[in-house]
């Protein structure tokens, strides 16, 4: 199970040398998040039209966490000395184990442009988010919170 392969490979990003624990983690959720929940993330609308960075990924996915129970990761091409790069995805930790393609309304919310009326008003539900189970290559290294990245160019012992 990729989530337990996760475990014990962190790197450390421009965070004075300190490993955290992740805390992106294989979680239950409800099994439905309450309207008012989802009325606290309004502010999450478009958060990533523009692009994100790791540190933004960990604060929007923390956050989703901490509100509707749903743990997500973003996997990205590689890290290096300059932290996170390439091309990456995002995909859903579910509780019983795996990953699984985010689907539903949730990445168009996250990355559309709050101004067109093609982008949702809401991400949905979250037993909505979770598409079907799907294999991601063994990560490299992570950043003990909710980045991964396939390849890591680090030093031996994982610093950067």
């Amino acid at each position: 199970m990729l989530a337990d392969r996760l475990r014990g490979h962190s790197v450390a990003l421009g965070h004075g040398g300190n490993h955290y624990k992740s805390k992106c983690r294989l979680t239950g959720w409800r099994d439905h998040a309450m309207p008012q929940d989802l009325k606290d993330m309004d502010d999450l609308l478009g958060v990533m039209q523009d692009g994100y960075t790791p540190e933004g990924v960990n604060r929007v996915f923390g956050r989703i966490e901490e509100t509707c129970g749903v743990s997500l990761m973003c996997v990205w091409e590689m890290c290096d000395a300059f932290g996170f790069g390439g091309n990456s995805e995002f995909y859903v930790q579910a509780p019983a184990g795996g990953v699984h393609a985010i689907v539903g309304d949730l990445w168009a919310w996250l990355n559309g442009d709050p101004q067109d009326a093609a982008t949702p008003d809401g991400p949905g539900a979250p037993e909505t988010w979770i598409g079907a189970r799907t294999e991601v290559a063994e990560p490299a290294c992570d950043d003990g919170f909710c980045n991964v990245a396939l390849v890591c160019e680090c030093v031996p012992d994982g610093s950067l």
